[in-house]
Parts: structure tokens; sequence; C-alpha cells
């Protein structure tokens, strides 16, 4: 590992010292002063060789960037490393700079700082392996390896450099906090729940499995069942699971340029979901908001294992920027609205707010209302506007 400064170029690589050169080699031979002469024409090929060698080096030079984790949390680390190999039967030095945004810091000992560049040494058809500890700050999605590399001779006569695009994306999950449960009235289809009662949940149907001949034959799924050339029957979910939607609207964050509050409004989400699915609820989110990577910003009410995660990732990529009225895209998505309850995520309690009130109402809809601001302070938001229960963020954090 080699550490120093190669801002500064050598004075033998500028064009006006080259022609000087040149000049007194022309001036030693006309005046037969070999020892000059010999010393000078030394020096242009010193020069004429380093450039060729500082060419091809940066030709030769690859890198391959890996990391041992691409999904945390705030606060944790992870490693990159990179490995670094000259192909070429040229000695190579090369300074490699790092692009992670302010988002990560490098942790050494316990001490975070910022992300340095590191020079490497390699000889003919060597390799080495650099790396680097990295601590997460904050919540996002960010590209993280090496952005540029500058190599060439040993004696720092002529760099090149080399502009890279190989980066690796690592998930930054919002961080979690301990938080209090809301208190939400059940919605049962049949009003039993149903490993009690002797009518099973129609609405939600899970999967197949094989027929048992104990069951009604209104339950075979016979599309299934000629796919598979077996007797299939339907799996529902059990009514006794509570089915809660968190509706997450970014347009009153945007409205009120309340970043702060949006991002303490992500944790409390992201807490809540993952504390009600380890209750054995059912949780599913709805948010207008624009993701990073472009993809839907819906996650389906559903029991599966990887529910969790679906969660956590979408509130990483989520930005502060509205597609839409939250109003839109509950219409755009009234499927969702049936048989659960909801959970309502704003900025303030303001005339969106009820709206979307009186349109749960309309459906019978449990609902509450969080809010970042508090609700005695805001005038719109009294008995008389919002019929759902209401918190302040403040009221869920422990």
């Amino acid at each position: 590992m080699d550490e120093r400064d190669n801002d500064i170029s050598s004075m033998l690589t500028t064009p006006f010292s080259q022609v000087v050169i040149g000049i007194l080699l022309f001036v030693a031979l006309l005046h037969s002063q070999q020892a000059l002469a010999l010393t000078l024409l030394l020096l242009l090929v010193i020069i004429v060789g380093t450039r060729f060698w500082g060419r091809a080096c940066i030709d030769r030079i690859t890198l391959d960037t890996t990391i041992d984790y691409h999904r945390l949390f705030p606060g944790d680390t992870c490693t990159l490393a990179i490995r670094v190999q000259n192909k070429s039967w040229l000695p190579a030095w090369l300074k490699i700079d790092l692009s992670a945004d302010s988002a990560f810091t490098v942790s050494n000992n316990g001490i975070s700082d910022p992300l340095p560049a590191r020079e490497i040494s390699l000889l003919w058809y060597q390799q080495a392996v650099d790396t680097w500890k990295l601590k997460a700050i904050r919540r996002g999605v960010y590209q993280v390896g090496a952005s540029h590399i500058r190599a060439g001779d040993f004696f720092g006569f002529f760099l090149r450099d080399q502009y890279l695009n190989n980066f690796l994306e690592i998930l930054v999950y919002p961080r979690l906090i301990p938080i209090h449960l809301i208190s939400l009235a059940r919605r049962e289809v049949w009003g039993v729940p149903g490993p009690v009662h002797p009518v099973k949940d129609p609405i939600y149907l899970l999967g197949t499995q094989d027929y048992q001949h104990i069951q009604p034959a209104r339950y075979i799924h016979w599309k299934a069942s000629a796919r598979l050339n077996c007797l299939q029957e339907k799996l529902f979910e059990s009514t006794s699971q509570e089915k809660i939607l968190l509706l997450f609207d970014v347009e009153s964050y945007v409205r009120n340029d309340g970043e702060e509050q949006f991002e303490r409004t992500i944790e409390v989400v992201a807490s809540l979901g993952l504390k009600l699915m380890g209750r054995g609820h059912t949780v599913g989110l709805l948010t207008n908001g624009r993701l990073t990577n472009g993809d839907q910003r819906i996650i389906p009410l559903s029991t599966s294992r990887y529910q969790a995660q679906a969660l956590l990732e979408l509130l990483a990529t989520i930005t502060m920027n509205a597609s839409e009225g939250f109003s839109t895209t509950l219409s755009r998505c009234a499927h969702m609205l049936w048989n659960v309850s909801c959970i309502y995520f704003s900025y303030s309690c303001d005339q969106s707010a009820v709206d979307i009130d009186k349109k749960l109402q309309e459906r019978f809809l449990p609902r509450a209302f969080v809010t970042s601001e508090c609700v005695s302070e805001n005038e719109t938001c009294n008995q008389n506007t919002i019929t759902g229960t209401r918190y302040g963020l403040d009221q869920l954090i422990l």
C-alpha cells in the first residue's frame, strides 16, 4: 500500500519542458557533448516510455466489487471489497475513489470518517484486495462502488483517468422504533372467528391443497385440479386474523414541506406494520408516493412470510414526491377496501383527511388517523369532521 500525492504533475510531463530538452539535445549533438547528449536522450526515452507505460496500465487494470450485505438498517455496517488485478507485464500505480453519497461513512474502530481514496501499487500480473467497512446513516437506496480510478507508471509522470459505472445497490431500511399498538375494531365476515364457525371465509383465497373428502364439493378448485390432474381444494384464510391496511398520504407532507416529519412517519409505519405482523395480523400498505425504482406503490394484504420484507423495501425506496392525490389512489385501489381496518397517516388533519374519512365511513370500515401535527392545534380536525379515532405521531412512539 502506497500513500503519496500525485495531484502535481512532474516538470518532465509539460510540453514546454519536453521542447527545451529536445533543443538542448540538438545543441549537445551539434557541439559533440556526448555526456550531455546521453543524459538528455535518456530523459526523452523515460518520458516517451512512461507515457506508453501509463496508457498500457489503465487498459489492463480490472476491478471486481463485492459486498457482504445488500440490505441494512441505519447504524448497521457492511464490508465493501474491491479486487484489483493488473493483467499486464508492467508494474502499475493506481488510486481508487469510492462513491457512496453521504449516506455512508467508513467505520474504523467505532469512529465514522468520510470515505477516503486508496492508493495501490501492483507488480506485473499481481492482484490485491482492499476493503472498506461502511456504516449506513439514513434510509434510502444507494449505489456504492468505485467511481473513478487513476493509474499510471511508478514515477507518477503520466497518469490516466477512467470513470467506472459498476456500482452495487444497497437498500437501507427505515429505522425501527418502539411504539404503541393502535386499537381497532375487528372486522369478521361472519361475526365469529373461522376456527369456531363452521362456515369458512370465501373472501381471501390463500391457495390450494390436495382435496380432503370430508370437505364439501363446493371447495374443489376445478382449474387447479385439471392442471395438476389431481383433485385440489381451495385453502381459505382464517377469519380470526385481523386485516389492517396502512394508508400513507405523501402529498400532505409535500404541501407542508415536512421532510423531517416524513422520515419519522416512515419509521412509525415500518415499526407498526412489523409489530402487527408479529401479532399474527394480515397487513397491507397503500401509498401515493413515488418510488425510486418505479415499482408499484401497493403491498396487497397477505400472510406471506415475505410480507415484512416487502413492506420494508417499499418504505426504503419511497420518496417525498406524490404521484397523485390520495383520494385518486384510494378510488383506483377500491378493491382493497373490503373487510379491513384502516390506519391513515398524514401530516395533518386537513380537508384531504376529511375526504378519506368519508370514503371509509361509507364502507363502514374501522379507521384511525395518525398525524404528525398535534390534533388539538389543527382547527379543521374536530369531532364534526373526523369520525375515526385520532392519534398524534408522538402518542405512538414510546
